[in-house]
Order: structure tokens, then sequence, then C-alpha cells
């Protein structure tokens, strides 16, 4: 991206970058809407509860991976805008890997915090199944979302909002495939 290109139009460079971005926001949230439909449709009001029991957990993985990725992305952004695409690079390697580790070690902690977790939270027995069972798939699956979020930062800030986009959409209508194959059949 040139500086005079953004100096020429500022108003569209700043609706190229922000319109996928809101877009990417809006379809995410349509997961939770999606595993909301399915959970209560065909697993029932315990299901419901269990996941989201469990909203906090995936908040804290959401929150630590922002908080490496956007540091990242931020010094990344300012080699690469000074032309230093060696130290942009390795700035990059650095924060996937933090942020793979740090959710790694997350997920190794939370193993251990369910039980305590849920006899604070109160939850019934049935509850309990559901949410042991929801959330030890998910603590596979939650670093690889906050390496997909990593790298959707990163690629915007590369100057590519559109592609992220492109990937989200697919990671939305896999998640309702998904829902679908594994709650309703």
């Amino acid at each position: 991206m040139y500086l005079e290109e953004i100096r020429q139009n500022p108003a569209k460079k700043i609706l190229q970058f922000s319109v996928p971005a809101i877009i990417s926001m809006v379809l995410t949230a349509l997961i939770t809407v999606a595993d909301g439909f399915f959970m209560g449709n065909y697993v029932g009001k315990e299901g419901i509860a269990a996941v989201n029991l469990g909203l906090p957990v995936i908040y804290l993985y959401l929150s630590v991976g922002l908080m490496i990725s956007i540091g990242g992305v931020a010094v990344a952004g300012m080699a690469l805008g000074s032309g230093d695409t060696g130290f942009a690079n390795q700035v990059f390697r650095q924060t996937i890997t933090s942020a793979g580790i740090a959710s790694g070690l997350i997920s190794s902690i939370m193993v251990f915090c369910f039980s305590p977790m849920l006899s604070v939270l109160r939850a019934d027995e049935i509850t309990k199944g559901y949410f042991q069972e929801y959330y030890q798939i998910m603590l596979l699956e939650l670093p690889v979302m906050v390496l997909n979020s990593s790298f959707g930062i990163f690629i915007r800030g590369e100057g590519n909002p559109g592609f992220f986009m492109k990937v989200t959409v697919v990671n939305v209508l896999l998640n309702i495939l998904f829902d679908y194959i594994f709650s309703a059949m």
C-alpha cells in the first residue's frame, strides 16, 4: 500500500479495510447463532446452557490471541512501512508462535479447571456432561481459532482484508455444515 494512494482518497481506503472487517465480524457472530440453533433444536436446553457456561473460556482464548496478534501486527506494520520485510517476517513468525504456545498453555490449564468451574457455577449433572464433552473437543479447536484470528489480523495488516473475509465465509459455512452433521444427524 502506498502512502500517496491513501492521501489521495482516504475515505476509499478506510472503506476498503473496514467493510470486509465488519462483514467478517458479523459472519463470525453468526457462528454463535448457528450453534445455538442446532444445540437448541437437536440437543436441548442443557446443551445450550453448557455451551453458554463456557463462553468465558472462549473469550479468554480470543483476548490472549488478540493481545498478542495486534501487538505483533503493529510492530510488523512499522517494519513494513520502513521497508524492512525481513524484520516484519520475523515478527510474524514470533507472533504466530507466541499465540500458538499461549493458547496451547491455556488448553493445558483449562483441562484441570472444568470441575471447579462447574461447581462454582452450580451446573446440574446433565449440563456438566454436555459441558465437558463439548469443551474437551473445543480445547483442541480453540488454539486453531486463535491462530486463525492471528493470521487474519496479519492478512488485514498486510493490506488484503478481502481475502480474510473470504476465509471467514468458508469458516462460517463449514461451522454450519459441521453443526448439522454432528448435532442433527
